[in-house]
């Protein structure tokens, strides 16, 4: 345990370095969660740390909070926090490079208009096709997913909760193959 939080308080530590990322509350376990300043956001380091082989979460924000990432450090992940916090920084620096991500005005009125209670297929494939998620071959994930993310903080928790189901609606869908 003393391994763990040892490595919490050197993760924090490293954290508070960084200039662009803040930690939200000063852990009292392993839960790290993170917050970036104006210069860039969550989903974009989120997919950089992913590329770089390290799993962070992002979560979307709700009521007045912002969105964050979302990390936890074990027996097995605490010797690399040094090598982690190298990863974060070369993500925050390209994130901080590409700036924040931007949802176009058109499609986020878009978004903003949708009801939860009577999305329709039509809705469901214009967000799939806003986002690149729409082909042939059905519904699949990009290599990026910031923007889908960044899409998915403008909806309400109900509208969220709607997308979760009609997207598992089309991954478990039986599609016939074309002949």
């Amino acid at each position: 345990t003393r391994l763990v939080l040892d490595a919490v308080d050197r993760l924090v530590a490293g954290i508070e370095e960084s200039g662009p990322l803040t930690v939200v509350a000063a852990p009292d376990s392993t839960l790290v969660a993170l917050a970036t300043d104006e210069t860039c956001d969550v989903f974009t380091i989120t997919d950089a740390m992913t590329r770089a082989g390290w799993y962070v979460q992002p979560q979307l924000s709700f009521r007045a909070g912002r969105p964050t990432i979302h990390l936890s450090l074990s027996a097995a992940t605490a010797p690399l926090v040094e090598e982690f916090l190298s990863a974060l920084k070369a993500a925050v620096d390209a994130a901080v490079a590409a700036g924040p991500i931007e949802v176009t005005p058109d499609i986020a009125a878009f978004v903003r208009a949708l009801d939860p209670d009577d999305l329709s297929d039509e809705d469901f494939d214009g967000l799939l096709a806003a986002v690149g998620m729409a082909g042939g071959g059905g519904v699949g994930l990009p290599e990026s997913r910031a923007q889908i993310s960044a899409l998915l903080d403008l909806a309400t928790p109900a509208l969220r909760e709607a997308l979760l189901v009609a997207f598992l609606d089309r991954l478990t869908r039986p599609v016939r193959a074309v002949r």
